[in-house]
């Protein structure tokens, strides 16, 4: 799970806060309409989470290209 906050549209790219899991720390995520990516990086004993990271950027971008993109959003998997 990742909790997607503050989600913008800046410019061509989209940005937003990313809360992995159980972590209180954000990471900045933002991603291009190309998909082009440029997310900060995660806190210290959460690495694992890097594919997390990765497919909010992917949810970002397709929400957005099917108008769907909240300010505030939460991407969960099985």
């Amino acid at each position: 799970m990742i909790r997607l906050k503050s989600v913008r549209v800046e410019n061509d790219r989209i940005a937003c806060f990313g809360y992995v899991e159980d972590c209180q720390e954000p990471v900045k995520i933002s991603v291009d309409m190309k998909g082009n990516a440029d997310s900060g990086s995660l806190p210290k004993g959460y690495e694992w989470c890097e594919s997390y990271v990765r497919a909010a950027e992917r949810y970002l971008l397709k929400s957005y290209e099917q108008g769907k993109l909240k300010s505030e959003m939460l991407m969960m998997w099985g």
